[in-house]
């Protein structure tokens, strides 16, 4: 069939030296990969590709200067034109070979080594449109004419900050570079355990994500729609079927949609790096199962079909007619009057009457990419994404493969769905209550509570959302069995049901946490907001030997030990493990895994397995579970703990 060409695989899973996994890939190649290089030089040229690759440098988007070649006709520190035209390639002899290669070395299978290189090219051409060919020399100027302007202004204070964006390396989050590792096989073992809290923390995370409904209103909001017009759009946008034509086209036109491919599902939640082995398709799997994967396609693409349909229902209007909130959105992204007038002429209108407006219908193409740009912002911001800022608060500045970057982000690990509301939502609300607060940061804060905060945003957000937080718990409680809270004349039990759904629906985000919810809207405890999930786990591990220590003592018969041990099976040693490490080797065990880590198949276990060996090991467990719950929450259960359903089906007495 012809040379097969790959991009060089970017961490090999082998422990062989340099050497032997030089010798082992050099007869798979062509003439092709090695012809330029005279003999005496190729196995320190194949060698020298083995240590770039454990170090990451290979990788065009990150910034890290010369590799291989001396003469470039481009210089400068971290010069990406130059590095483009570095990278290697291997030119395999046949189809053979390249699979010999990627079964030992390769981190995916070929459509997910073609997605790396698409995602990592569209990033190079980015970067350079933007930032030119050298992108940190073009930031650095950038940070020196904002310093000096800051300066000029009187401003000192604004420009430390801006100063900080430079000393803080926030470049490297722009480029990648900061997601490189420094040890492979420490950021490996980091990130399987993260991996795991994933697995274990997240399998009801569409229950929890109702509250999304009330940050896309108050996007909508701010983009001149009424808030309830807002809040229906988006609830419609995850029902089936409900998308015309023009919303399909504008969804992919800009790239909706395409996270379940890069296997970037649960990148609201987790600011971690991208995965470095297998532990991808689990994921994967995983998030397709539990719904993650439909319901962030759907709601991202009816948040791009809003905004479209809102700018085809506003675009005869004048720019100074418009809403003042909806001009200051469209301000940030450099849309005025003049370009406002030119997006007139992009008008699109469907068959059912809807005008749009798409960006390739736009001729100049600096105002067809500023559109473009507040589409995909507007829907990451409206989805509480990520940004490189708020990559760079989770993660604390550290890189992975660290001692200290894989303890910070144990520390982190889904506390940026917090830092993106509160940065990005709540910041929306705060800082940009009408003109001259477009980007004045904390000191615009204090402005706006001068002149008047949007109080009425504000509330339409909290209030929304710990409506919408409320009835997450009551879907939650019902995957457990639980009738929903009810509220009654106790003032203290109102309170608390109101406070949690607060908590639950990230209104008060992790202050929520601490103060008001028992759990939080992934599950955790205040230990484990507070520290993170992985440290949670090891405190669960610490009690069960501390349990066992104190049987011990006092001469019983390991009955506590035993039920703490079983509750750290139950809750932290998922089927996931299982099915992580035989998965190669057991045809369709990541798959079944994958479904048993469900909410649904874990309740199936519960009753059918967990519980009933709490009973034999600690009799009356449940039912002290079960009075526990009701005087706490108040709350009885529609489907007990006790119930057993090998005595429903009359083979045990």
């Amino acid at each position: 069939m012809g040379q097969f060409l790959m991009k060089i695989s970017p961490l090999p899973g082998s422990v062989l030296s340099e050497n032997q996994q030089a010798q082992f890939i050099r007869p798979l190649l062509s003439e092709k990969t090695l012809g330029a290089i005279p003999p005496a030089e190729q196995q320190a040229w194949l060698e020298q590709i083995w240590r770039n690759l454990r170090t990451g440098d290979h990788d065009v988007t990150r910034g890290n200067g010369d590799r291989f070649e001396k003469n470039a006709s481009f210089t400068g520190s971290a010069n990406l034109a130059k590095k483009v035209s570095q990278e290697r390639v291997l030119h395999f002899k046949d189809a053979d070979s390249f699979i010999a290669y990627n079964d030992r070395f390769g981190t995916g299978n070929l459509a997910d080594n073609v997605l790396r290189s698409i995602r990592f090219g569209a990033r190079n051409a980015a970067l350079m449109r933007a930032l030119g060919t050298n992108p940190e020399a073009m930031w650095n100027t950038i940070i020196d004419k904002a310093k000096d302007l800051a300066t000029k202004a009187g401003e000192h204070d604004e420009g430390d900050r801006i100063e900080n964006f430079r000393k803080g390396r926030l470049i490297d989050y722009v480029t990648g570079a900061a997601s490189r590792p420094e040890n492979i096989s420490l950021a490996r073992i980091g990130q399987n355990v993260r991996l795991l809290q994933q697995l274990r923390s997240l399998s009801g995370v569409v229950l929890s994500s109702v509250s999304d409904f009330g940050s896309m209103a108050a996007l909508a909001r701010h983009n001149g729609m009424p808030f309830y017009e807002g809040l229906g759009r988006a609830v419609a946008s995850i029902v089936p079927k409900t998308a015309t034509k023009e919303d399909r086209d504008l969804s992919e036109a800009l790239g909706v949609g395409v996270d379940a491919l890069l296997g970037d599902i649960a990148g609201r939640f987790t600011a971690s790096d991208s995965m470095l082995n297998s532990g991808r398709r689990m994921a994967n799997l995983f998030y397709r199962y539990n719904g993650l994967e439909y319901w962030t396609e759907h709601t991202r693409a009816g948040m791009a079909a809003m905004l479209g349909r809102q700018l085809g229902q506003n675009i005869h209007k004048a720019f100074s007619s418009l809403p003042e909130r909806y001009q200051t959105t469209l301000r940030r992204y450099g849309i005025e009057d003049a370009e406002w007038r030119e997006i007139k002429r992009a008008e699109h209108t469907a068959e059912d009457g809807k005008k749009y407006v798409f960006p390739a219908n736009i001729e100049n193409e600096e105002l067809a990419e500023k559109l473009r740009t507040f589409y995909s912002d507007q829907i990451r911001e409206a989805t509480n994404e990520s940004t490189a800022r708020t990559r760079q608060i989770a993660t604390l500045n550290t890189r992975p493969g660290t001692v200290e970057g894989e303890l910070a982000r144990s520390l982190m690990q889904f506390k940026s769905f917090t830092i993106n509301f509160m940065m990005r939502t709540l910041g929306r609300e705060l800082l940009r209550a009408g003109p001259g607060m477009e980007g004045k940061g904390f000191k615009g804060l204090w402005q706006g509570v001068k002149q008047g905060i949007d109080v009425p945003g504000l509330a339409w957000l909290v209030g929304s959302m710990t409506a919408l937080g409320y009835a997450s718990m009551v879907l939650k409680d019902a995957s457990k069995g639980r009738e929903p809270r009810q509220f009654n004349d106790d003032w203290h039990n109102n309170v608390a049901i109101l406070m949690g759904a607060a908590a639950q629906g990230g209104g008060f985000g992790l202050m929520g946490d601490f103060a008001f919810g028992e759990r939080n809207r992934f599950g955790g405890g205040p230990f484990s907001s507070l520290m993170g999930p992985t440290y949670g786990m090891a405190n669960d591990i610490g009690d069960a030997i501390q349990q066992a220590r104190d049987d011990a003592l006092e001469g019983k018969k390991w009955q506590g030990a035993e039920s703490a041990a079983l509750r750290i099976a139950q809750n932290d040693l998922p089927p996931a493990v299982i099915g992580g490490l035989v998965g190669h080797a057991v045809p369709g065990a990541v798959q079944t895994a994958a479904i048993l880590q469900q909410m649904y198949s874990r309740k199936a276990f519960d009753l059918l397995v967990w519980n009933r060996l709490q009973e034999m090991v600690n009799p009356g467990y449940l039912a002290r579970y079960e009075q526990r719950v009701k005087q706490q929450n108040n709350q009885q259960f529609f489907l007990s703990p006790q119930w057993n359903p090998y005595q429903a089906a009359g083979l045990t007495r």
